[in-house]
C-alpha cells in the first residue's frame, strides 16, 4: 500500500514511513483544532451574544463582521481586530 503526502505544490508517494505517520498526525491535529474552534465559537455565541437591551454587552460591528465572515477562525487573522 502506498500513501501520497502533499507538501505545497509537490506530492510525495511513499510506503508507511515516519514521514507518512507524521503527516497523519499533523492532519489529525488540524482536524481536532478545527472541531474545538467550531465548538468554542458555538458556546461563545450562546453565552456572550445578548440581544435584548444590553448595549454594553452587544457585539461591536467588527465582531459582527468577523462572526459573519468566519475570519476569527483563521490562524493568520485571529486577534488582529
Amino acid at each position: 500500500m502506498t500513501f501520497e503526502v502533499r507538501k505545497g505544490d509537490t506530492a510525495v508517494r511513499s510506503v508507511w514511513t515516519n514521514i507518512v505517520r507524521n503527516a497523519f498526525r499533523k492532519q489529525a491535529g488540524w482536524a481536532k483544532l478545527h472541531k474545538v474552534r467550531a465548538t468554542a465559537a458555538t458556546h461563545w455565541t450562546a453565552r456572550v451574544w445578548y440581544r435584548h437591551n444590553q448595549r454594553c454587552l452587544q457585539v461591536s460591528k467588527e465582531g459582527e463582521e468577523a462572526s459573519k465572515s468566519g475570519s476569527f477562525k483563521d490562524d493568520r487573522e485571529w486577534g488582529k481586530k
